[in-house]
């Protein structure tokens, strides 16, 4: 059971972070995968769900301080007990993604936000030895194991880092932009930072497909915000980007999902964005896109899709068992 005093946190209210709606929204979900009361929002005016209220920042620090990783020991999750199996499951993951996107990467400095113990650039090291890895982390555990196993990294946050020497060919987010407080933020700091024509590397949980294959929504109190694919694009393309590369695995059959869960690449929308410059007068807003997310995220819906998953993956299990026979 958990000690952590989630009901003696100060909450804020926030604005929407694409649009900046900050009246308009509907109620998706009180509560989240662990029954802690949360409310999840869909903006109605562009689409993007969030959680609001939220934990102010200096509780979701002490949040990631505390019971994050605690959480994930609690449930037994390798990645979570073990600096060693984190760092092993993330360089699966991350020369599982580099071998995906090599063809669209720049030549030179590549930087991780998020890195954690560097695993995932580690990863990318053993396939593309020429690119100039550099970690981000403000976890000082994970900054100092990572930098044990070689990965230079950081100990700083994203938004504290500067290094004028540098100019990141290419900036990476993997798994983290659904933590982070201002994902639109992080986006335009990126843009700003890389070089001309440089690239913008998401690998981004898709928030209805894990509903999908739960049978309801499912948010969770440290996924501040959650994306489909219809508010992603549209973020990323409004900073002044170009997508070059973009995998859904919503749109796969069940077998490209299985192999892709082989990798630990699973439920994510995984994409490589191009500097360009900023387009002029960008609308956020969008009530059709919304009204499309909602209908999406509709709890029949949702049912139906697990219950005909469900199915599907018992039936492909027993057709590859007999074939093994």
């Amino acid at each position: 059971m958990s000690s952590f005093p989630y009901d003696q946190a100060d909450y804020e209210e926030v604005p929407c972070n694409f649009c900046g709606n900050n009246r308009d929204f509907k109620i998706i979900a009180i509560r989240d995968k662990d029954n802690l009361p949360t409310r999840t929002c869909l903006c109605r005016r562009c689409g993007l769900i969030f959680i609001n209220p939220r934990m102010t920042k200096d509780w979701y620090n002490r949040y990631y301080d505390e019971e994050y990783r605690e959480r994930d020991r609690m449930k037994k999750k390798p990645a979570g007990n073990n600096l060693e199996r984190q760092f092993g499951a993330g360089e699966h993951f991350g020369e599982s993604l580099v071998k995906l996107i090599s063809p669209y990467l720049k030549p030179g400095v590549i930087i991780d936000v998020g890195s954690g113990v560097g695993g995932g650039l580690s990863g990318f090291k053993k396939y593309r030895p020429d690119l100039q890895l550099i970690g981000i982390e403000p976890s000082a555990k994970e900054s100092a194991y990572a930098n044990v196993r070689g990965i230079k990294t950081h100990n700083t946050l994203f938004e504290s880092f500067t290094n004028s020497i540098l100019s990141p060919a290419n900036i990476m987010n993997t798994r983290a932009l659904n933590h982070l407080l201002d994902p639109q933020g992080f986006i335009k700091r990126a843009h700003d930072y890389l070089m001309p024509d440089g690239r913008l590397i998401l690998a981004v949980q898709n928030f209805r497909l894990s509903s999908k294959k739960i049978g309801r929504i499912v948010p969770q109190i440290d996924h501040v915000y959650m994306f489909t694919p219809e508010i992603l694009l549209p973020m990323i393309e409004s900073v002044g980007f170009e997508i070059v590369f973009f995998s859904d695995p919503e749109k796969m059959t069940i077998h490209e999902q299985r192999e892709l869960k082989s990798l630990g690449l699973t439920n994510h929308l995984k994409l490589v964005a191009k500097k360009i410059n900023r387009p002029n007068n960008f609308n956020p807003i969008s009530i059709q896109r919304s009204v499309k997310i909602s209908k999406s995220l509709n709890p029949i819906r949702i049912k139906s899709f697990y219950w005909r998953h469900r199915f599907a993956s018992l039936l492909l299990k027993r057709v590859s068992h007999k074939f093994l026979i």
